[in-house]
């Protein structure tokens, strides 16, 4: 595609839809607080209580749940749970479309990221149990499951190891299907932005019916999402100002701060047709067809960077989508059949197959070309002016967009297969038991990627006796296959040298499960409050990967990625016991107080056995208030990735305080075999407050404290240079320098860090307000709903000290990302028989570029300083969300519906990293448009 260009007729055809789309969004959020599945206050009889293995009536968990519901899902307008969950205050949505590229992981992706610990620290069930996870590191593709089935999201914000063993360190989130739907739904939608790219179509299906009066029943659905992505920063007027952080110059002496956010930012040692940067010719670059041309340097011109001058449009932000295409289709279907009272056989498929394309970075050598005085395709002016100068050789930059981007495709089928058995045994015990097999069938291929063994042999082109234009290495080596190229002058490499000097890397992952399972719950007496609850369990696991690669990659042959063969097998075994046991009921001291715990024994073949446990409480004093509390003990051990990934290649810019540079540097991601499993300490303590004087008020407050020890991660590349620079020998091992003390790798290991901290509250409030009680003949409602996080720790502890990275809403390059101070997702709906209509807010206040650097407006500031900031700076933003539900036909079963997202087409606040701002939080998109039309009959 073109980026930036369109169908300006099909533009002017969907801005005439989309004023039927003029209202949008509806509750963001249907919660819990405690009780996910009693939030109406209902009697639904015995249930299971997400972030508990316990079955009781009138249980409620200590730890607190949210839920998001089928209708607020499909009312908001989003086509995935992966898009509504990542809306949740208490996520950070680290990978979607408009985040990861040249992902190692599938492209496209959405993982679920509790408290911005990490996708690695929140555990993905589907009906209580493991899903397959479609990536090396374990994680699970939300974009798999069809939402179309989906009952509600529950989500545990707080430490579950116990309840559901490892990887549950942040939380669970919990994917409840509707098994027992009856009758037939669907949805046909379709979206874009107001510039015509952002382009989606969603079609999903789904029924369900009982037989053998009733004793079996049987579900079926899925849905089928594509978007044709957004092209790259130029496409926004934002994006085209080419903002950036360079490194002063000439710092300390100008009196202006080390670092510099600007716009216009262009670099100084390459050009796409190519730059001399060295000797009495540097500043002379080619035009097309060689033409030699003067180089304008602008102010602050320092190793990679200046502030004007030559090179707009000729940054490493061309080409790199902003939101990455991306297309899947899932299917599920469940069957149970009651064989007896006691007996009730089950079984599930899904497949889904998900498919994601994008752009990587174009080769980028900033004066790392030598070129010589006999090459072949030297221009005569620039060969009679070397002469002149007496010079016989020069270095050169050329940002080779000529050569092509290098263009990644990723396909993700999944497959996964479960059979189980449940019943009621008596005595008011109940069991289930299951047997799962889950395969993912990783493709992954990057074209158009140079081979660095013959780029230097290409370039050196020399003529032979002959004549005849060859590589130089082939007058000694006449059958290397050395085919030239020309480097001077943009869209002089032809096809033939473009042939020779790129490739196709291939990354084939087999990830495969099995997990068998057993439950058993019951009450086996009773306490003078009620029923003692209690549940047993164990659970047999094994995780394998298999994954291989292209004979390049293995020799690191490519100028980044180069996966590499895996093959590593993880098996789990772990039995738990948890009990709930009530201690008050209706007596002087309180309406209710119940006791939980729980205990976990976790066997690990790659780091040996490990003990988890939960002990919490919640007490009513009276009918309108509920506390809550717990303390638990949560763990979790390396994945394969972690532990057996080779070295992966990629590229970054750090600022080097030793050499005084700024400089793109090669980086190697590699796992690490001696990992230990990390261990955290997770306390939560709230109240629930549902006044009798306000029964349509809810409101529930939540603290929570995290403390993992031997977090397992990789710093930023930055923060090791950093670190390494301030002293810390330790990281100094990660970093290569040659004999000029020049930076030329920075690896990236797997580390058991010394901690990871976090600490802050949830809050939830709603309200309905029946209109009539304003207006008697009014049959209208007004539904208010607030969902807020306040952020008040998020620390990285190593040997030189601690990190609290709260508040840090940038993303600058090579730093790890932080959290906002705050986040509020709000939401009025207003409802009126067939008319559904919300508005939808969200806000992120102003933060910090880099909490590591230091701005004018924080304290201790000086220009002097080695980490001083022009800005340290980021802007607040405002989402305000639209949406239109309009029910038509027999019994309300149609409804037509409009979504406008971003309806003042905000611009999200600068913050230059990898891109202009911080795509995890900030809307890169725009205006966006939404109608379609859902059935239930």
């Amino acid at each position: 595609m073109e980026f930036g260009k369109f169908d300006r007729r099909r533009q002017l055809r969907r801005s005439a839809v989309s004023a039927l789309a003029l209202l949008a969004a509806v509750p963001a959020f249907a919660q819990t607080a405690g009780d996910a599945a009693t939030a109406d206050g209902s009697d639904v009889g015995e249930i299971v209580v997400t972030g508990s293995r316990l079955s009781a009536r009138g249980f409620a968990a200590p730890t607190p749940v949210t839920s998001l519901g089928a209708d607020d899902m499909s009312r908001r307008g989003l086509s995935t749970i992966g898009a509504a969950i990542t809306e949740l205050p208490s996520f950070r949505p680290t990978n979607t479309p408009a985040t990861n590229q040249l992902s190692s992981q599938q492209i496209g992706a959405i993982f679920a990221d509790l408290r911005g610990l990490g996708p690695a620290r929140t555990l993905v069930l589907v009906d209580g149990r493991r899903h397959v996870p479609t990536t090396l590191t374990g994680q699970v593709d939300l974009n798999v499951i069809p939402s179309i089935l989906i009952q509600r999201a529950d989500v545990v914000t707080g430490g579950a190891s116990a309840a559901y063993g490892s990887d549950a360190v942040a939380g669970v989130l919990n994917l409840v299907m509707d098994t027992r739907y009856t009758g037939i739904k669907g949805e046909a939608s379709s979206g874009f932005s107001q510039r015509g790219d952002n382009v989606e179509y969603k079609l999903a299906l789904a029924g369900g019916l009982s037989f053998a009066n009733g004793r079996g029943h049987i579900i079926a659905g899925g849905e089928w999402v594509r978007n044709e992505g957004v092209g790259d920063a130029y496409s926004r007027s934002w994006g085209a100002r080419e903002w950036q952080q360079i490194r002063n110059p000439n710092w300390p002496s100008n009196g202006l701060p080390n670092r510099i956010l600007t716009p216009n930012a262009h670099f100084t040692s390459l050009s796409e047709g190519g730059l001399i940067t060295s000797g009495p010719l540097r500043g002379t670059a080619f035009l097309s067809g060689g033409v030699p041309t003067q180089f304008q340097y602008g102010s602050l011109a320092g190793t990679q960077y200046q502030i004007g001058g030559s090179g707009y449009n000729e940054t490493f932000l061309k080409g790199i989508y902003l939101s990455v295409p991306v297309s899947h289709y899932s299917g599920f279907t469940h069957a149970e059949y009651e064989v007896a009272d006691a007996l009730t056989l089950f079984g599930e498929l899904s497949y889904s197959r998900a498919t994601g394309t994008s752009n990587g970075p174009q080769p980028r050598d900033q004066g790392t070309i030598t070129i010589r005085r006999d090459n072949a395709y030297l221009p005569a002016a620039t060969a009679a002016a070397m002469d002149s100068a007496g010079i016989s050789s020069f270095s050169m930059g050329r940002l080779s967009t000529d050569l092509g981007f290098p263009s990644a495709r990723s396909v993700t089928p999944a497959f996964r297969a479960v059979a189980g058995a449940k019943g009621d045994i008596g005595g008011g015990w109940s069991y289930d038991g299951y047997y799962q097999y889950g395969r993912v069938d990783y493709r992954g291929r990057v074209s158009n990627t140079r081979i660095e063994s013959r780029w230097a042999l290409a370039y050196d082109a020399v003529r032979n006796s002959a004549g005849d234009i060859v590589c130089r290495s082939t007058l000694t080596n006449p059958g290397n296959g050395c085919v030239p190229v020309n480097l001077f002058g943009s869209g002089s490499i032809s096809s033939a040298a473009r042939a020779y000097l790129t490739g196709t890397q291939v990354a084939n992952r087999d990830i495969t499960q099995n997990v068998a399972g057993a439950n058993l719950r019951g009450s086996p007496f009773s306490t003078w409050a009620g029923e003692v609850s209690i549940a047993v369990g164990g659970e047999w696991r094994r995780d394998a990967v298999t994954a291989t690669s292209d004979a390049i990659s293995q020799a690191n042959g490519f100028n980044f990625g180069n996966p590499k063969p895996i093959s590593g097998r993880i098996t789990v075994k772990e039995g738990y016991v948890e009990a709930g046991v009530p201690l008050l009921r209706d007596s002087a001291l309180g309406k209710a107080l119940d006791l939980n715990g729980a205990v976990r024994r976790t066997d690990y073949s790659t780091s040996g056995a490990v003990t988890t446990w939960k002990l919490g409480a919640t007490y009513a004093p009276v009918d309108d208030i509920r506390f809550r509390v717990t303390r638990s003990r949560d763990i979790r051990a390396p994945n394969i990735s972690e532990l057996y990934t080779g070295s992966q290649f990629g590229t970054t810019q750090v600022i080097d305080s030793v050499t005084g540079s700024q400089r793109l540097t090669a980086t190697a991601t590699t796992g690490n075999v001696a990992l230990r499993p990390e261990r955290a300490r997770t306390f939560t303590a709230g109240v629930v407050l549902q006044p009798r004087f306000a029964r349509r008020l809810h409101i529930s407050v939540d603290y929570y404290d995290v403390n993992i020890r031997g977090a397992i991660s990789t710093l930023g590349a930055q923060t090791l240079l950093d670190r390494c620079n301030a002293g810390a020998s330790e990281f100094c091992q990660f970093i290569t320098r040659d004999s000029s003390r020049n930076i030329t790798l920075i690896t990236l290991a797997q580390l058991n860090l010394n901690a990871v901290k976090t600490r802050g509250l949830d809050f939830e409030l709603e309200y309905r307000l029946p209109l009539s009680t304003l207006f008697p003949s009014s049959t209208a409602n007004l539904n208010f709903r607030l969902v807020a996080n306040k952020a008040l720790e998020l620390t990285t502890v190593d040997s030189s000290g601690s990190i609290d990275r709260v508040g840090q809403t940038g993303l600058a390059v090579g730093a790890t990302g932080g959290v906002p101070d705050y986040s509020l997702n709000g939401t009025i709906t207003y409802l009126d028989g067939p008319f559904t209509g919300s508005v939808n807010m969200r806000y992120i206040p102003r933060g910090i570029y880099d909490v590591t650097l230091v701005g004018p407006q924080d304290k201790g500031y000086s220009p002097t300083l080695a980490n001083s900031i022009n800005d340290n700076r980021v802007a607040s933003a405002f989402y305000t969300n639209l949406s239109l539900d309009y029910a038509i036909g027999p019994n309300r079963k149609i409804h037509m519906f409009g979504v406008v997202n971003n309806l003042f087409d905000k611009d999200p606040p600068v913050s230059p990293g990898t891109t202009v701002t911080n795509p995890v939080l900030f809307d890169v998109i725009g205006r966006t448009f939404r109608v379609g039309v859902r059935f239930a009959l």
